[in-house]
């Protein structure tokens, strides 16, 4: 009768022993809950309604057929451990002229042991199901994380923080440990690229998507819309790397001032601003427009 059960996947059996009210781990495996079930079966007095618990119709059918099999099976094991306790006798008298002969001999007899009768023996195919069981739950789990904006997002995030600061300024060698990793950047031009980047990648499309829910909704329901965030990255991201061009005069101007030490902050704050431009426009290119509108695109599709 098990096997009726078995063909029933992990997330229907969860949901039939709600059904049955049955108590039960969260992490239970599948065949520890098929035993369960049926054991909570076998305890009721009367069968179900099949039309209230479609699911137990072939557990009710197979029940029934087994009912004429024990008969036959009950007359065969009485046969069997007939035969059994004669074959026991029998090797108990052999075991007794072999002790008179040698001077020691094992008493086991793996013989009278029947599969799966032990505590000890190993099931195989509970391995197995256990094991697709979990596979199938992180499959899902990772289908379902990959398959949401924040997601992608993320791995948009990841490829620009690659192209436009890694990838450029920073070379691993791993032989040179501990100091493997080498920058050439100073921290003035690194603080520079990291807040340009955030501010026109994320922080300005995520204050314009909040502003503009905030003007929508009331004030407990109000988040960043997805839609509104991914059309003013394409448009920043438009602009950034087409029309807007650093000024080469007053940056020529500040490396001179600079190693004289000269150099105003307000002239440090436009040098940083003209290099990261400068920097977004060499190394990134088209990649925060395509992103942009990938998500555009992403977000009428969901949405």
């Amino acid at each position: 009768m098990t096997a009726t059960l078995q063909h029933l996947k992990k997330f229907e059996l969860a949901l039939l022993a709600e059904k049955l009210k049955i108590k039960h781990p969260a992490k239970l495996n599948k065949p520890a809950l098929v035993a369960l079930i049926q054991e909570h079966l076998r305890a009721l007095k009367e069968p179900l309604d099949v039309l209230e618990y479609p699911e137990l119709s072939e557990y009710y059918d197979s029940a029934g057929e087994s009912e004429g099999e024990t008969d036959a099976e009950i007359s065969g094991e009485e046969d069997a451990e007939e035969s059994g306790e004669e074959a026991e006798t029998a090797g108990e008298e052999e075991e007794a002229d072999e002790e008179a002969g040698s001077p020691w001999f094992s008493k086991l007899r793996f013989d009278s042991i029947r599969p799966g009768s032990s505590q000890f023996s190993f099931r195989f195919h509970e391995l197995l199901t256990d094991v697709q069981s979990n596979i199938a739950d992180v499959n899902e789990t990772i289908q379902d994380t990959l398959s949401t904006i924040p997601a992608i997002d993320a791995i948009f995030y990841a490829l620009e923080a690659y192209m436009y600061i890694i990838q450029p300024f920073f070379s691993f060698d791993w032989s040179r440990r501990p100091y493997f990793v080498h920058c050439t950047l100073s921290h003035t031009q690194l603080i520079s690229l990291l807040a340009f980047w955030g501010t026109f990648s994320f922080g300005v499309p995520a204050v314009v998507a909040y502003y503009i829910n905030f003007i929508r909704y009331d004030l407990p329901q109000v988040e960043i819309d997805p839609l509104v965030f991914h059309v003013t990255k394409s448009l920043l991201a438009l602009f950034v790397g087409h029309y807007w061009r650093p000024g080469l005069v007053s940056d020529a101007t500040y490396v001179v001032k600079d190693s004289f030490g000269r150099a105003k902050l307000s002239e440090l704050f436009r040098h940083g601003l003209s290099f990261a431009q400068l920097q977004w426009a060499l190394n990134l290119q088209q990649w925060p427009l395509i992103f942009g509108i990938t998500g555009v695109v992403l977000c009428l599709y969901v949405l």
